[in-house]
């Protein structure tokens, strides 16, 4: 074991400290004697001895308080702060406090300071000892400042006559001093009237994030008692003073799950004062008192007349958090409708979308749907597509298209939002304007329009002879969009739908494909008329496409695999090419596939009849067939077709004997990358190449 001096010297220190705490009274009484002696010796090491042994005695050396009171003068800091540590683990007489008194007039200031920190322990509650701590507020020194106002805030409320001195610290240029003496005010209970202006003076130099947090939550340790004084903040000239008072008003509201005490029910009989200074000329004013309002919420409904006049807000960014901020309140904010219609026509889209998603959450009588279908309508016709996808958004809330998480597709809206909105009328009232946004240049408000759609299902059935209309409408994505609908509405299919269906399968936009034979697979035997669509998706150079109508064609049964059979009779190469990688199925293969693809072998284009080997590979061991022709392409001018044959005949069927004259063939090969991938073929068949082994060696 490795002792370390250090460590062993500290042990030969303290070992005989906690031996002599075990002798009886007359030895102890001796050792107190001499640790008291010891303190006024010349000798540091000797004080420091003295005072950790009478820390350790603790209680057993209350007779060595006065000497201990003495070493809080000590020269020593170590001395004079293992005296007061000492003296935290004895009694508090008051000869003992008198005592500790007296060192605040010593003129070390460390002296002083351990004397502070010291009665912050003993919190002494006679009027003379917070006499003479207050008066230490005032001293020269930080720390000993510092202290004093500790020790003020560990008495407590019986410390309250020093309210004063605190009061006169919070202007200390040491903002750690400052921050002491507010927090002393608070745990004394000093009147808020008092304290709260000064606390907005220290907020108004205060420029560190942390600081200023820490001091708005000593203002909400005061609770509903700041509120007043707050408010009259908000009168004062100085604009420093209104922005910290507004400031702080919405943090006094806690939100509904939280446990801690609420502010909302005192602000609110001032809130004619907080709609007043709405009109502040200072921004930041405007835009705390909107936060206010918007904290109180439902707790006090009122506030949502004040959010409705922050509706005309020269900043249209506060103009859009009042919009925004009148959502939560629900019915109680019904009387905000006209002054959120009027705002539908803000210049600010931001304004104009918040307007819009309040208006569903406020949830309108039945009398108001028709508002509020002319409302979603301006909406839909909005300039902007943030707007009319934002409109689209509430929508399909309105006609139940929240997820199993409760939330739309947009994330705005909860499940709640739909309910509300459905109580307005049946959801076919606002259909119409759903078949509308399908005419939308942006692609995301038509899938949005086109999803609220198919989710309604049978809930609508008014809105069928629109959308059989729109398959005539010249915009092809509306023809679509209407197409999609009513192949899932169960209703008898217009005779338009499956064609619509099959030429999106045409269309260069990747998620029209997608949807469209989303759609012609769910059409059942209806499928059949898309048959020619999709063997021309089947034929087309979108592989991913093309093997997913190639899995239609062979699901929908004779006629769909009649269809491919003579596609890949045909004479254009590259298109037999294209529709033989769409419906290749190892397990079940068209009986035209493989000739097609060894026709294909001949083709002059290397590209061409590298494509039939690459998609023979992926056929498995009935690719077997074609390993003559795979032997005279090991040989084939172009590399990539050399390695791809061989490649070919490894995967065909490497345990027959067939395969071998094959491999032994390319073994002979000049290129030496395709000579050495036959080696490693014929070496993975194991006894049953045997008959290569000469050639091996060769």
């Amino acid at each position: 074991m490795v002792i370390r001096p250090g460590l062993l010297a500290l042990t030969l220190c303290l070992l005989p400290c906690a031996l002599l705490a075990q002798q009886d009274g007359g030895d102890l009484e001796s050792i107190v004697s001499r640790c008291t002696q010891d303190l006024q010796g010349a000798e540091v090491v000797t004080r420091r001895k003295a005072v950790r042994l009478l820390e350790n005695l603790g209680e057993k050396a209350s007779a060595a308080a006065p000497a201990l009171v003495e070493a809080l003068r000590d020269p020593d800091a170590e001395v004079s702060e293992g005296a007061a540590a000492a003296l935290n683990r004895m009694p508090a007489s008051k000869s003992t406090v008198q005592g500790v008194l007296a060192v605040l007039s010593h003129p070390a200031a460390p002296a002083r300071a351990a004397a502070l920190k010291l009665l912050g322990h003993l919190r002494p509650a006679e009027s003379e000892a917070i006499e003479s701590i207050s008066a230490a507020v005032k001293d020269p020194d930080a720390e000993v400042r510092f202290f004093a106002l500790k020790a003020l805030g560990c008495i407590g409320p019986r410390a309250r006559s020093a309210a004063p001195a605190l009061l006169s610290a919070l202007c200390d240029e040491r903002m750690a001093v400052a921050f002491a003496a507010a927090g002393a005010l608070v745990v004394i209970g000093a009147g808020p009237d008092q304290v709260i202006p000064e606390f907005l003076k220290l907020l108004g130099r205060t420029p560190e994030d942390r600081a200023r947090s820490e001091l708005h939550s000593l203002i909400r340790r005061i609770g509903s008692p700041a509120v007043p004084p707050l408010i009259e903040a908000l009168r004062s000239p100085e604009t420093l003073v209104r922005m910290e008072a507004a400031g702080v008003l919405p943090g006094l509201m806690a939100p509904p799950e939280t446990p801690r005490a609420d502010a909302s029910l005192a602000i609110a009989p001032f809130l004619p004062e907080l709609i007043r200074a709405m009109d502040d000329p200072e921004p930041k004013v405007r835009q705390a008192v909107i936060d206010t309002m918007a904290a109180l919420g439902h707790r006090v409904p009122e506030a949502s007349f004040g959010l409705a006049r922050a509706l005309r807000d020269p900043d249209a960014e506060f103009r859009a958090r009042a919009a925004r901020a009148l959502g939560p309140f629900g019915a109680e904010a019904k009387d905000s409708l006209p002054a959120l219609l009027a705002t539908l026509r803000d210049p600010s889209v931001e304004v104009r979308t918040a307007v819009l998603e309040s208006l569903v959450r406020i949830g309108p009588d039945p009398s108001d749907a028709p508002r509020l279908a002319e409302a979603l309508a301006l909406g839909l016709h909005d300039d902007r597509w943030e707007v009319r996808r934002a409109t689209v958004d509430i929508l399909v809330a309105m006609m139940g298209g929240a997820d199993a998480t409760g939330w739309g597709r947009g994330g705005r809206f909860p499940r709640a939002t739909a309910q509300t909105a459905m109580a307005l009328s049946a959801p076919e009232e606002f259909a119409p304007l759903l078949v509308e946004a399908l005419i939308e240049p942006e692609l995301g408000v038509t899938l949005e329009a086109t999803d609220a759609l198919i989710r309604m299902h049978q809930g609508a059935a008014g809105v069928f002879p629109l959308l059989t209309e729109a398959l005539e409408v010249a915009d092809p994505r509306v023809r679509v969009s209407s197409a999609l609908v009513l192949a899932r509405a169960g209703e008898p299919l217009p005779p338009g739908v499956v064609l619509t269906l099959a030429s999106a399968l045409a269309s260069p936009d990747a998620e029209w494909r997608t949807r469209a034979l989303q759609a012609i697979r769910n059409l059942g035997a209806g499928a059949v008329r898309a048959i020619p669509a999709l063997v021309e998706g089947l034929a087309g150079d979108d592989p991913a496409l093309s093997e997913e109508c190639g899995e239609l064609l062979l699901k929908s049964g004779s006629p769909g695999t009649q269809a491919v059979e003579k596609e890949l009779e045909g004479s254009d190469r590259l298109r037999v090419l294209r529709v033989a990688a769409g419906v290749v199925r190892p397990q079940s293969l068209l009986p035209g596939l493989i000739p097609a693809l060894l026709r294909g072998l001949d083709d002059p284009d290397p590209g061409r009849r590298l494509g039939c080997i690459r998609v023979l590979c992926r056929v498995g061991k009935s690719a077997g067939v074609a390993l003559p022709r795979m032997t005279d392409l090991a040989q084939d001018p172009d590399r990539a077709v050399r390695e791809a044959a061989v490649r070919v005949i490894l995967n065909s069927s490497p345990g027959e004997p067939a395969a071998i004259p094959a491999l032994l063939q390319v073994l002979r090969s000049d290129d030496t990358s395709v000579a050495v991938e036959a080696a490693r073929v014929l070496g993975s068949m194991g006894p049953s190449a045997e008959v290569a082994i000469p050639a091996l060696v060769e």
